[in-house]
Formats: C-alpha cells, structure tokens, sequence
C-alpha cells in the first residue's frame, strides 16, 4: 500500500510505504521524481521471496542504492 499519509497503515503499519505529496502540480511536474524512485524500489524487491524482512521506511535509500549499483553494471 502507497500513501503520503502515515495515518491510513494503522491497520496494516508493515504493509505500508510513505511517499511524498504531489504538491503544486503545475509548478512541479516535470521535477517530480517520486514514482520513477517507487519504480526502482519495487523492481529491486520484486524477486524477494519475503517482504515482510523490509523496513519500507528507508526505502528511497534502498531505491537510490540499487539504482546506483543497475547503472555501474
């Protein structure tokens, strides 16, 4: 579950994934970058056989990372 705000994983908190707001879209749109980062994030873990091991809290460090180590090979 994907969501900017923190109070809608109550029921499900190691299920969820914080991300940014989409704020001022017409000002922002071409700098946002936080569903190309989401992307990246569930390719990298796509192949694990547990999720539920992940802290999705520092999941953009995750993402960043893993992207970093995709374009070095």
């Amino acid at each position: 579950m994907f969501d900017d705000l923190r109070r809608n994983f109550v029921m499900n908190p190691r299920n969820g994934l914080v991300i940014k707001p989409f704020r001022k879209a017409h000002a922002n749109r071409d700098n946002d970058q936080e569903l190309v980062k989401l992307t990246q994030y569930l390719l990298a873990i796509a192949e694990l056989d547990d999720l539920s091991v992940l802290d999705h809290k520092n999941w953009e460090f995750f993402a960043e990372g893993n992207a970093k180590n995709r374009r070095r090979t």
